[in-house]
């Protein structure tokens, strides 16, 4: 069972989540991300997180500079 850090963003905060996702995959590991147009919006994700706890930290970073995410398990 795996976690990820998602949420539906508007377009100036899509822009900040490409920024923080081209961070991401500047650095080694498994960990992946997107951003893609839905009807609700952009939808921003970053996965796979092994535990809850990792998924809720990246989430806290995300939160604190102003992006709607939650961490969800799938």
């Amino acid at each position: 069972r795996y976690w990820s850090v998602t949420g539906v963003q508007d377009v100036c905060s899509s822009d900040l989540m490409r920024a923080v996702l081209a961070e991401v995959d500047a650095r080694p590991g498994d960990l992946q991300g997107d951003v893609i147009k839905t009807p609700a919006g952009w939808r921003a994700t970053l996965w796979p997180f092994d535990s809850r706890e990792q998924a809720q930290l990246v989430n806290a970073f995300m939160v604190a500079r102003g992006l709607k995410t939650r961490a969800v398990n799938f």
